[in-house]
């Protein structure tokens, strides 16, 4: 099965459109939300890229370039 997925690399300037990655999964921050204005989605998003970099720190995942 294949699953297509966002996601938010904090710090990684590169462009990953139409390439594999393996993406390890640690936690989960939120369920799906709605937002009423642009500027609340943003303010969500800071928070939420605190709490992934909190858990980063605590589970040190390790990077390679192995590829799929």
């Amino acid at each position: 099965n294949v699953i297509l997925l966002e996601t938010f690399i904090p710090g990684w300037k590169g462009d990953a459109y139409g390439k594999c990655l393996r993406i390890e999964v640690i936690g989960h921050i939120r369920p799906e939300a709605h937002f009423d204005s642009l500027d609340a989605l943003v303010v969500q998003m800071h928070q939420d890229t605190e709490q992934a970099m909190a858990l980063l720190a605590q589970h040190k995942p390790k990077i390679s370039n192995t590829g799929c």
